[in-house]
């Protein structure tokens, strides 16, 4: 008896997107999206130097750090419930880690934070 036919295209790999459907135009998406986080990156470099935050902190990396820390307890839940013993989609867990981000983010304006 044979197992289902493998997806993708003969001899491995993903099909591409389809011309029409629910994933046309995504590489063009992909590229917008691209050229938004790339003018953000722009932003986060003009307000370092206005000096809102630390010279020794690249732009891109914070960018990508903040969306981390931001996305953690949506993305990872159980392990926000390991750590703090709350469900992550909880109100009262939702404002504690709201204030705590701010709290980590007025410590980069103010450059209080040292290696």
């Amino acid at each position: 008896m044979r197992g289902p036919r493998p997806r993708g295209r003969p001899g491995g790999g993903l099909a591409p997107p389809p011309a029409a459907g629910p994933h046309a135009g995504i590489e063009e998406h992909g590229q917008g999206r691209a050229d938004f986080m790339r003018r953000i990156v722009g932003q986060l470099r003009e307000r370092q130097a206005g000096g809102e935050f630390p010279d020794d902190l690249d732009p891109g990396h914070l960018l990508l750090a903040l969306y981390a820390m931001a996305s953690a307890p949506v993305l990872l839940p159980q392990v926000a419930r390991q750590i703090f013993g709350a469900d992550a989609d909880r109100a009262d867990f939702q404002e504690m880690f709201a204030q705590q981000v701010a709290r980590l983010v007025a410590h980069l304006a103010t450059g209080d934070a040292t290696p």
